[in-house]
């Protein structure tokens, strides 16, 4: 299957040929300019009619992540007993806390390196 020949487009002429050990994860596919992290700001690049706020977002997060909870509290108080449900939801509480922490200092260190 390495020495297999492909054309490279079916609108090519027909002596343009390459095999697939022509390729590899070094290939060079294309001329770009590469710009550093430190140069390109996304937000400038935006081009949103209605752009959502910080404000915005953390209601969808607690809209997403508090009603499914919500609903599925009963049941799982249920099938753990009211001690370990409470344990357990406190345990819950304060890794999703711990991971959301993580989340946003990670995200501050990018947008302040």
């Amino acid at each position: 299957m390495a020495d297999e020949k492909v054309k490279s487009d079916p609108s090519a002429p027909a002596s343009t040929e390459y095999s697939v050990s022509d390729f590899n994860s070094t290939t060079k596919l294309a001329d770009s300019q590469i710009i550093s992290d430190a140069e390109y700001n996304p937000f400038e690049h935006r081009q949103i009619e209605k752009p959502n706020t910080t404000t915005g977002s953390l209601i969808h997060l607690l809209k997403s992540s508090l009603g499914t909870g919500i609903l599925a509290m009963p049941v799982a108080f249920k099938n753990a007993g009211l001690l370990f449900g409470a344990i357990g939801t406190v345990v819950i509480g304060l890794i999703c806390t711990h991971c959301v922490h993580i989340l946003v200092s990670t995200g501050e260190e990018r947008w302040m390196a």
